[in-house]
């Protein structure tokens, strides 16, 4: 195993969301580095090339066009806006959105399929419905902790670094 700096911000976000969702740190990384498509055997992947302006997969695009939309900027509160992106993620990703259940806490569950099952698993915990699913998320979050979530969320279905990185950052 190799050994890497990082810098003492960027490692304590990563020892936040290792807390939050009782992910190792490696884990995490791996997620914000390893694309989730899967390895064609026997081939190495190509690198894209190296430009001066990034470009985005279409499902990277369309997420941040929409976390920078009229539409989400007219939400009334970070919690909507935090509601509408997992409403979104989930529409976008129906086929594997369910993996975000594995998001928890050291006692907490932050997405489940019902509300009790969110009331169950700590105190105070104000589930609301994701809009237009049928899923449940914790909302008794900080900004901070929902960032942390929404970043774990879209690690989890395989978003960009940099998709990663900047949609969290619209919760306002």
């Amino acid at each position: 195993m190799r050994t890497i700096e990082v810098e003492d911000d960027v490692f304590s976000e990563l020892e936040k969301a290792s807390y939050l969702t009782k992910m190792p740190v490696p884990q995490i990384v791996r997620g914000l580095v390893i694309r989730q498509d899967p390895k064609p055997a026997g081939k190495e992947l190509e690198r894209p090339p190296v430009t001066n302006a990034p470009s985005l997969s279409p499902r990277d695009r369309k997420i941040r066009d929409y976390a920078h939309s009229p539409s989400f900027l007219a939400s009334r509160s970070v919690m909507d806006q935090f509601l509408n992106l997992l409403s979104f993620l989930h529409r976008e990703n129906l086929d594997n959105f369910a993996i975000l259940q594995s998001m928890e806490g050291r006692k907490r569950k932050y997405i489940a399929r019902s509300e009790q099952e969110l009331e169950n698993s700590g105190n105070s915990v104000n589930p609301k419905r994701v809009p237009n699913t049928p899923y449940w998320a914790v909302t008794n979050n900080s900004t901070d902790n929902k960032k942390l979530l929404l970043r774990q969320a879209l690690t989890l279905l395989g978003y960009g670094a940099e998709t990663i990185r900047v949609v969290p950052e619209c919760l306002r």
